[in-house]
This record gives C-alpha cells, structure tokens and sequence, in this order.
C-alpha cells in the first residue's frame, strides 16, 4: 500500500498545469525584441504528508535568464539558461550532490510571433544528458544493493520515459515555461469570467485528461499595461485514475493488482494559479502555481502540495 502511494503521489505531479482556449478583451501579445534579456527567480515546494499527518515542505530556488536571441515575422528564439534542477526529479539530497557536475543548463525554444509557447530545440540534447542522470542515479541508489538495480529500474522508468521525449520535456520536465508563456496570445475578457473544458496531455500517450477551467480577470490596469489573472482548475477523476492504472501496468503490477489498488481509490487534484504580467511589452511580473493533490486507497490517505512561483528580479 505504502509502495502504491508513494508510486501515485510522483506520478500525479507529473500531470501538466494546464493550458486555455482564447477569449477575448485585454491583448497579451509579445513586444520583443532581439537581446531583451529579463532574471527571474524560481521557486519550487514541495509537501507531503509525513506520519504524523503534517505536511513537510522542501523547497527549492534558483535563478534563470530570458533572452530572446532571434526573431522574425512569426517566431521569437529564445534562450532560457538556469543552473542545474535535478530536485524534479524528487531524489535525496545527498544523491543530488553527486549529479551535480552534470550539465543541463541551458534550453532554446520557440515562441510564436504572439509570444506563445511552441517548442523547445534542443530536446534531443537535454534528453540525452538526461540519460545519463538516469543510469548515474541509478547506480548511486543501488550501489549498496545490486540486486535491486532491476526493481529500481522498473520503477523508475515510467518517470524517466517523460524525460526521454519532446512532449514530456516540453509539458512537465521545464513546466515553468509552459506558466511563463500561458497567457500570450490570448485576449481575456475583464467582466466575464471564462468557463471550459480544457485537455492536459498524457506523459504515457493515450487519451488526454480533461479538467474543468475558470479564467477571471482579478486586476488591471490599462495605463500601466498591467493585468492579474487567476486559473482554477479541476482534473476529472475517471481519466486521472486510468492514467494511473496505465502507469501502475507500466511498473510490473498484474491486472489483478492494479484493479484491486483502484477500485475505491480517491484522486483529487486541483490546481489556483495566478499570473500576473505587463501584456506591453509582454513581460511577467510574478507567476505563481498551486497544485492539491489527495489520494485515498482502502482508507489510507496522503496528500501532497506543490507550489511553483517565477519572479522577476528588478
């Protein structure tokens, strides 16, 4: 039970934020031009629910640049560059330590001419330095017991299969672009509030998991080019408990066991996230992204928070 838990508080953070359609009012487009260059501060939390039933946080800072390095009538090129983040990857500290001379530090990617997210260019790079964290990570963590390398292999990679391809590092491995670039492109409505059914990808293929969706407009203010906007979204629990048992099969458990571990199980996830952005010329002030997750199976409970917050430094 206790494997099963620890397995499904992982793989539901692995879950995209999610995305919007467009509506309309307040303009956010991308105001770019080719050196702009912008320091933001990323923080990353993460809680879970330790035995007592408190919720211990460990977080995570470091510092990143934005700079546009090319441009043209229907893309931005833009280079993000950061100092090293295997916390994603939810290892021990001391683990981290020893992967810390692996290099991954810098992605190019797209925009549209909209500011838009598109792709990311070097993924192929990124996914085979990744590679290599995976077979370092996996000898440090069993160098103590061989015979467990199997096990940990099997458990592990499901995670480190979204790590390995375009989609997976575009939608949860650098997720704080996809937050960056969220709103460009859009045009937000300032009295409606703005209710859809949005489509998150699923990091194993498959169908998508569909998530009820409010837009408002909290604040703005048209002199200064400046808006507030808050996103709620609801995951639906049917296509989030399929995603699991598809990852559950992914890690060895039968048929028999999956559908036994799932049958009465509980999945909620929520997400609160706030933008808050100058749309002239296109730059975001603060970002910050809340995650609630609770699993309950067979009466056995944990939670699990996760906050993401992006900050410009002035």
């Amino acid at each position: 039970m206790k494997k099963i838990l620890f397995i499904l508080s992982i793989l539901l953070s692995l879950v995209s934020f999610g995305q919007a359609q467009k509506p309309n009012s307040i303009p956010i487009v991308a105001y770019w031009s080719i050196g702009d260059s912008y320091d933001f501060k990323i923080t990353k939390t993460k809680e879970k629910q330790n035995k007592a039933g408190q919720m211990v946080p460990e977080t995570f800072r470091y510092i990143a640049n934005f700079e546009v390095i090319d441009s043209s009538d229907v893309r931005y090129k833009i280079r993000w560059t950061f100092k090293n983040d295997f916390t994603r990857l939810n290892i021990p500290n001391e683990v981290l330590e020893e992967l810390g001379e692996l290099d991954i530090s810098e992605v190019i990617y797209y925009t549209d001419e909209l500011g838009s997210f598109l792709e990311i260019e070097n993924w192929q790079e990124i996914s085979n330095q990744m590679r290599e964290v995976f077979d370092r990570l996996t000898t440090i963590m069993t160098a103590s017991a061989p015979e467990k390398r199997e096990s940990f292999e099997l458990m592990m990679k499901p995670i480190f299969q979204v790590y390995q391809s375009k989609e997976g590092l575009e939608n949860k491995a650098f997720e704080e672009l996809r937050a960056f670039h969220f709103p460009f492109g859009f045009e937000f409505n300032s009295k409606q509030v703005l209710k859809y059914q949005d489509e998150l990808p699923n990091m194993f293929g498959g169908k998508p998991i569909k998530a009820e969706t409010n837009i408002i407009v909290e604040n703005y203010n048209y002199e200064d080019s400046y808006c507030e906007l808050k996103q709620t979204m609801k995951l639906n629990e049917t296509d989030t408990k399929r995603v699991v048992m598809e990852y559950l099969k992914m890690t060895g458990m039968s048929n028999q066991e999956v559908t036994k571990a799932m049958k009465k199980a509980v999945l909620k996830i929520n997400d609160d996230n706030r933008y808050h952005l100058f749309y002239y010329p296109g730059v975001p002030y603060s970002i910050q992204m809340k995650r609630n997750i609770i699993i309950d199976i067979n009466g056995s409970e944990t939670k699990r928070n996760e906050l993401i917050k992006i900050e410009i430094l002035e």
